[in-house]
């Protein structure tokens, strides 16, 4: 059971795994980037991306695969069930749906920046119209896979990641990549006026989150009844803002 897959658990920082079940296996990107090239743009923009990128360019992959964000696990730990079964009868697994109280557009603009996010969508609009219109369609809901938290066959994984990786160098490419820069520059345009929107180091994170929409409409796209679990948070989700900037 679960002989070919492998789920990722990725991390940027020293921390005390949870799960011990051999399914998982660590991603530690300081690990992973040592000797890797470096396109000039700081880890925090694509956070866990990057690692996701490595894997599916740099490593022979197993034919299930899944990755769990840093502080996040599936509810199941290490009562790990017949995955490569629930993914061949599902498609995908992921997180439950979350629930937002404003589309998803708008809670992206109450977050972020949302000019990003236009540009974004022209993006997709050229990269894969297969998918824009799901995307789009996702945007004026209110539900979405949020996490960039997935199993799924390989083969669907990296077409997912090729289409993320090549949105996200596509921006790169029309904004510059001096991301911290842009931010500071249109600091009336990125910081909020309180919480972690406030601060550069969150807004910085925008490729992981302009990742994490398209890869909830390629989930949304592909898969008419993926298998959700909730989000298992072996942190507090309230912790300040201070403690958070170095452990994305």
């Amino acid at each position: 059971m679960n002989e070919n897959m492998t789920i990722y658990i990725c991390t940027h920082t020293d921390f005390e795994c949870p799960v011990k079940n051999p399914v998982y296996e660590i991603a530690d990107a300081r690990k992973l980037f040592e000797s890797a090239d470096s396109d000039g743009v700081d880890e925090l923009f694509y956070s866990e991306l990057r690692t996701y990128h490595h894997l599916a360019t740099k490593v022979k992959l197993p034919e299930y695969v899944g990755f769990c964000q840093y502080r996040k696990y599936y509810e199941f730990l290490d009562n790990v069930p017949d995955l490569e079964q629930i993914v061949s009868e599902h498609g995908c697994i992921a997180t439950d749906l979350y629930p937002l109280k404003r589309t998803v557009y708008d809670h992206y603009a109450h977050c972020f920046y949302f000019g990003d996010l236009d540009i974004m969508k022209a993006i997709l609009y050229e990269v894969a119209p297969w998918l824009y219109p799901t995307f789009e369609k996702m945007l004026k809901g209110n539900t979405l896979y949020i996490g960039n938290m997935f199993i799924m066959q390989r083969e669907n994984f990296l077409q997912a990641m090729d289409v993320v990786w090549t949105c996200l160098q596509h921006y790169l490419a029309v904004v510059g990549k001096d991301i911290r820069q842009r931010i500071l520059q249109h600091s009336s345009l990125y910081l909020k006026s309180k919480g972690r929107g406030a601060q550069v180091e969150h807004q910085y994170r925008m490729g992981g989150n302009l990742g994490e929409r398209i890869m909830s409409a390629y989930i949304m796209f592909n898969f008419d009844n993926p298998k959700t679990y909730k989000i298992h948070y072996t942190e507090s989700k309230a912790r300040p803002y201070r403690q958070l900037q170095n452990s994305y």
